[in-house]
């Protein structure tokens, strides 16, 4: 019998609880956005036959009530391109490992599970990557030189991570940004006074409860939300 590749595999508004089990490695996405948030799914567990699926390309599990580490097995999918795991209950490390085998991730959501040990220097590695969300995911740390390295990123929302230090000058090399969410932080320093010239494309601005100092002179046509 011929073998057929599954498009997408969508668990809306089902009840699954437990594993997410074997018979997909073909499906090229897996939804389970719409499932009732209440619904307990244990630990994040990714089974052998989706490990390795060489079409996947969406991943989304968004409040799940996912327990438990992001498992190192993630990293097979090498052609994943969006990657939302977000209001989980996931704990631990992000995996540097990730960062290494996604070249493809162009969306990245962790926001709001309790993720620690910062963010690694390898996100560099995600050179793909447009949109990075970890809003209310206690990373600490600081914001690593790598994040500037991320040239197509235009959302970059890391408020309330509770991170530290400066914004690295690197950070200024992301001309293509529309949205920059630092809030609720421990960050310090100065910002450059040509900030509105470093961020061209800016519309989302969100810099307060932090320790900046010295003087801020914004002139932004562009800007929405301040």
């Amino acid at each position: 019998m011929a073998t057929r590749t599954l498009w997408l595999v969508l668990l809306s508004l089902t009840k699954i609880a437990g594993k997410i089990c074997k018979g997909v490695e073909n499906s090229k996405a897996i939804d389970t956005t719409a499932q009732p948030a209440t619904t307990k799914c244990g630990n994040f567990f990714i089974s052998g036959s989706l490990t390795e699926p060489q079409w996947l390309q969406k991943l989304d599990l968004c409040n799940k009530s996912f327990k438990g580490t992001i498992p190192t097995s993630l990293s097979h999918c090498l052609n994943l391109m969006y990657l939302n795991v977000a209001r989980n209950k996931l704990v631990g490390e992000f995996l540097k490992e990730l960062a290494y085998s996604m070249p493809r991730l162009i969306i990245l959501y962790l926001r709001e599970n309790n993720l620690t040990g910062g963010i690694p220097p390898s996100i560099e590695n995600l050179t793909s990557l447009e949109n990075f969300g970890a809003v209310y995911t206690p990373f600490g740390g600081i914001i690593p030189n790598a994040l500037g390295q991320l040239k197509y990123l235009t959302f970059l929302g890391l408020g309330g991570t509770q991170i530290s230090g400066t914004i690295p000058p690197s950070l200024y090399n992301l001309s293509l940004l529309d949205t920059l969410s630092l809030f609720d932080n421990r960050l310090s320093g100065s910002l450059p006074l040509t900030f509105a010239f470093i961020f061209p494309e800016l519309r989302i601005l969100r810099l307060y409860v932090n320790q900046f100092n010295g003087p801020i002179r914004f002139q932004y046509p562009t800007l929405r939300s301040w």
